[in-house]
């Protein structure tokens, strides 16, 4: 398994039988989702250069928000975004709350309370 995968398992006794149903699921820790809004070239160019590493694996069209995952292992797709300055979907909706806070005259724009 790879170092970005995470195995969970999950038991269910909410069943039609006697006996528990037990799950189990890889999750890709190092898959990572972006907006679209100034990443895609930046996308574009990751992805020519790197494409036996990394793949976009999703395209969310009315959410404009695209994910890009490892194709091989011990590569982070994460760290290859971040490489070509590619922002996260989290940090760039923080990012772009701050601005918006900050042009409505919020005095609290972009403080931890």
């Amino acid at each position: 398994m790879q170092k970005h995968l995470q195995r969970i398992l999950v038991i269910s006794f909410y069943n039609h039988g006697n006996a528990a149903v037990i799950s189990g699921i890889d999750i890709d820790l190092d898959r990572c989702v972006f907006h679209q809004n100034f990443n895609i070239e930046k996308r574009d160019k990751l992805l020519r250069e790197h494409a036996e590493k990394i793949e976009m694996d999703a395209w969310l069209e009315k959410e404009q928000w695209f994910t890009l995952r490892a194709k091989k292992p011990g590569v982070s797709a994460r760290a290859l975004a971040k490489e070509y300055g590619l922002e996260e979907l989290t940090a760039y909706k923080t990012r772009s709350q701050i601005s918006i806070d900050q042009m409505r005259g919020y005095r609290f724009a972009g403080k931890t309370l």
